[in-house]
Parts: structure tokens; C-alpha cells; sequence
């Protein structure tokens, strides 16, 4: 798993939309561990911490920053 920075954040998100400093993450392999995400995440700047939950069979993860805009332009590949 790997973070790649977008150029464009305009591409990511309208941009009438607030920031949050929330980043949610799905389409995780069920294998996916928390544990694996927040090695990913803690590399990022302003992470704060990692949430992960199990929805019908499929992990998401909410992803926590410090400051807002942070995590914009971010895509997990």
C-alpha cells in the first residue's frame, strides 16, 4: 500500500465542500490490518490516529489529521 499526492486537489473533492480533517478509507482487501494502515498513515504529516471497523464483511478506516487540508491530494493506490 502506498500514498501517491495528487497535483489537482480541485479533482478529489467540489470545492465548496469544508475541509475535514477526517479521511475515510475503503475498498480494503480483507486481509487489511489496522495495524498495516497506521504504518502507512503514520508517515503522513499531522496524523493523529487511525479507526478501523469491519461494515458487512468489508474494512473501512477513518484516518485523523492534525491540521486541515492535510490529507487533500492524497490517493491510496
Amino acid at each position: 500500500m502506498s500514498c501517491t499526492c495528487l497535483q489537482d486537489s480541485s479533482t478529489i473533492a467540489p470545492q465548496n465542500n469544508p475541509p475535514c480533517p477526517t479521511l475515510f478509507v475503503a475498498n480494503l482487501g480483507p486481509a487489511c490490518s489496522e495495524q498495516e494502515l497506521i504504518d502507512v498513515f503514520s508517515s503522513c504529516a499531522g496524523f493523529v490516529k487511525l479507526k478501523m471497523q469491519n461494515k458487512l464483511g468489508a474494512p473501512v478506516a477513518f484516518v485523523d489529521f492534525k491540521a486541515y487540508g492535510v490529507h487533500i491530494g492524497f490517493m491510496i493506490l
